[in-house]
């Protein structure tokens, strides 16, 4: 995941030099254009002649010619960054998607491990609790045995000191 995200980072770090670079390409031509254009204008309007103009006009067309290679040049780069940069936004989606996904079974798996631990641990303290039951009886009727058996002992042994009394007198 973290690498897809890097990718997807470094496709549109790509894009935006591409989209840099042409436009530096194309500051860098009108930049060559302006300064020969520029002396050409001055020196052409003081000239009246069909032979003066027809330079500028074969230097205006070349220009021209120029400079729509150029504006297509601009429009394939603009066409290419722009579908890249659609489709860096579609996998970007895609990768949004698939983390939505994966963020909401995991949420499930929780809450489904967090119920059934709720009731193991609901079921260990009923067992416990019986246990505690269990051991609470056995020991009232232990100590009931206990008390049982220690009045037997004691009324024979009452009967035994009663019974030598009497045969002793």
């Amino acid at each position: 995941r973290e690498k897809a995200g890097l990718e997807l980072r470094v496709g549109t770090c790509e894009a935006q030099a591409a989209a840099y670079c042409a436009t530096i390409d194309h500051l860098k031509s009108e930049l060559a254009q302006a300064r020969p254009g520029g002396n050409q204008d001055g020196e052409g309007d003081g000239d009246s002649g069909v032979d003066s103009s027809s330079p500028e006009i074969i230097e205006a067309l070349r220009r021209e010619r120029q400079l729509k290679a150029r504006v297509q040049d601009l429009v394939t780069t603009l066409e290419k960054v722009t579908k890249n940069s659609e489709a860096r936004h579609m996998q970007s989606q895609e990768f949004i998607n698939d983390l939505k996904k994966a963020n909401g079974a995991l949420l499930t798996a929780v809450d489904r491990l967090k119920k059934k631990y709720a009731l193991k641990v609901k079921r260990m303290e009923q067992q416990m609790m019986g246990m505690v039951d269990r051991h609470a009886h056995q020991v009232r009727v232990l100590k009931q045995k206990i008390s049982t058996l220690e009045d037997d002992t004691g009324f024979r042994q009452t009967q035994m000191i009663s019974t030598a009394s009497e045969t002793s007198l």
